[in-house]
């Protein structure tokens, strides 16, 4: 028999939309898919290569969230050592936290001697250790936090305090400490929305 015009064959019936091609014959949304990865990988090495000098120093960090990327080439970049980046990208977002909480475990084992086993075998080891690590990342965060003022006193050695109010720097050590916590607090209310309050600080 042959097909009848009125009667659509199996699968290519009206009310069946027809894959879109491009003009080399490929689907249309695998070309869409595939322009988006692109241009996804695209802006993360753009990201990286804004903050080249952060990676370089920063090796174990894969998670850099964009608005650090940002901030940092902004503000943090003339106020901080290359080596106070992976804290200060930490408080951006809720993933690079919890891959800067996986870097400390990683260092404070290391400088323990110990290995994860270790810390599981009862609940007093395991409580022990993550005080110590939640004292490590305090003390990352106060120390970054202070570079905010080492770096002023260095530039400015022989200024006395008034000096430094008058030429402005309080007011740009301000604006950059409030930056820092403001981006704190809202990682705190981000993992507390996210019902993971043990992971903070």
């Amino acid at each position: 028999m042959i097909d009848d015009p009125e009667t659509p064959t199996v699968g290519t019936g009206e009310g069946q939309e027809q894959p879109q091609h491009d003009d080399h014959g490929q689907r249309q949304e695998e070309r869409e898919s595939q322009d988006n990865q692109i241009l996804a990988n695209q802006r993360s090495q753009e990201l990286l290569n804004a903050i080249s000098d952060a990676v370089e120093e920063n090796p174990e960090v894969t998670k850099w969230s964009s608005e650090f990327v940002s901030n940092w080439h902004q503000y943090f970049r003339d106020r901080f050592q290359a080596k106070h980046a992976r804290v200060l990208n930490a408080l951006h977002s809720v993933e690079a936290y919890d891959e800067y909480i996986g870097i400390k475990k990683v260092e404070l084992l290391k400088k323990q001697g110990k290995k994860a086993a270790d810390i599981a075998v009862n609940e007093n080891t395991k409580k022990i250790f993550y005080k110590d690590l939640s004292a490590d990342i305090e003390r990352d965060i106060v120390l970054t936090i202070s570079e905010l003022y080492i770096r002023v006193d260095e530039a400015s050695p022989d200024e006395t305090f008034e000096e430094i109010i008058q030429a402005d720097f309080m007011q740009s050590i301000r604006v950059n400490y409030d930056r820092i916590l403001n981006k704190l607090n809202l990682l705190k209310k981000n993992i507390a929305a996210q019902g993971h309050q043990d992971r903070l600080p």
